[in-house]
């Protein structure tokens, strides 16, 4: 098994400024609450994490919608692992149904997997003491809200808000601190985790007939009793952690009033430093069963070492039918000692039974059939 966060390596090292998100930095104070009116926001991001031991990047994109005061969040990361290929998980949290739906795709594997998990149980004990704390910082966003909202204008830059007890969140903005270009958590002088804000939201007072598809959740979501062997499994409680990013959020989410007991601004900064915090178990898939199979085709590179540190490829495909007996194989080579060649090679079973080969040297513009 390993462990893969949403959007591992795809992220670029540098980062335009033209290109960064750029929110008024006003519409986090209560003297201009805009962000408070929203009701539907999309961004994309790219993000770094730099805890001890699994440092982690990628990109993505995130949705939001607040309409009827309940949230529908949907985070999309890209990742890449040499492992798996190429692969992306797509979430959609539904505090209206108190699902979350979680897409795995691995596409060099043609692997896909849906399925859904019920919110945590708010009475647990370890997650009522979980929401204490989420309380808590529910109180330091406030704090800060109302601080800031004091000082705005008069100061060169945006305070941090206490997030835990020993880390802090920061913001990135421009130089004269009128926009957010992103957001950083400290540990001390450390950067644990930045999230860049990319491009130009979008932001509406409602959600774009448009945007409506992207918070539906597959039709194929399945709960995990129901999908058996699955690949993926979304990991909510990190070893070593009493909670994950995304834990506290649906956590959040399982209210019967999110906004008004937790505010759209706390939801909101709580979904965007939600990148590089989901983390994915993801197991070997089982081998395919090719004894089962009757008919396989596959392209194929081959490369061949011989005498003298000669090494010689070829590229070609191959076909193979059981059920009749049948096989072929086309390939092309490359600076042979005759040149550049390509073979076609078929063979058919049964009262029949012949081999035929095509040889042809393109060099030399020759050919032969036997």
């Amino acid at each position: 098994a390993m462990l893969l966060a949403d959007g591992c390596t795809l992220a670029a090292s540098g980062l335009a400024r033209e290109r960064q998100l750029q929110v008024p930095s006003s519409i986090f104070f209560e003297n201009a609450p805009k962000i408070m009116q929203d009701r539907y926001i999309h961004t994309q991001y790219e993000f770094q994490l730099n805890r001890p031991g699994m440092p982690r990047s990628g990109e993505g994109e995130l949705w939001l919608s607040f309409e009827d005061g309940l949230p529908r969040i949907r985070l999309e990361g890209i990742a890449h692992s040499p492992k798996f290929g190429r692969g992306s998980i797509k979430l959609f949290l539904d505090s209206a149904t108190k699902y979350m739906y979680a897409q795995v795709d691995l596409k060099d594997m043609h692997e896909h997997q849906c399925i859904k998990y019920p919110f945590p149980d708010p009475e647990d004990p370890q997650n009522s003491a979980r929401l204490q704390t989420l309380n808590w910082r529910k109180e330091q966003v406030n704090q800060w809200q109302t601080r800031e909202s004091k000082q705005w204008g008069e100061q060169s830059e945006m305070a941090s808000v206490n997030w835990t007890k020993s880390y802090t969140l920061g913001f990135m903005t421009s130089k004269d601190s009128r926009e957010v270009l992103g957001v950083k958590l400290h540990q001390g002088e450390r950067v644990v985790k930045s999230v860049h804000l990319m491009g130009t939201p979008d932001r509406a007072d409602h959600v774009p007939e448009e945007a409506r598809k992207e918070f539906i959740p597959p039709a194929d979501c399945r709960l995990p009793a129901m999908e058996g062997e699955h690949f993926a499994t979304l990991n909510l409680k990190p070893p070593h952690q009493q909670s994950s990013a995304l834990n506290d959020l649906l956590l959040m989410l399982t209210s019967s009033e999110p906004v008004v007991q937790w505010s759209q601004l706390y939801l909101i900064l709580s979904s965007i430093i939600l990148p590089g915090d989901v983390a994915v178990i993801l197991e070997n898939p089982e081998p395919p069963a090719i004894d089962l199979w009757e008919r396989l085709a596959f392209d194929y590179k081959a490369t061949t070492a011989g005498p003298m540190h000669h090494v010689s490829t070829s590229r070609g495909s191959i076909w193979v039918d059981l059920e009749e007996r049948a096989f072929r194989l086309n390939g092309h080579a490359k600076g042979t000692k005759v040149g550049d060649l390509e073979i076609d090679l078929i063979a058919r079973g049964g009262s029949g039974a012949k081999i035929y080969a095509h040889v042809k040297l393109l060099d030399q513009d020759e050919q032969q059939c036997l």
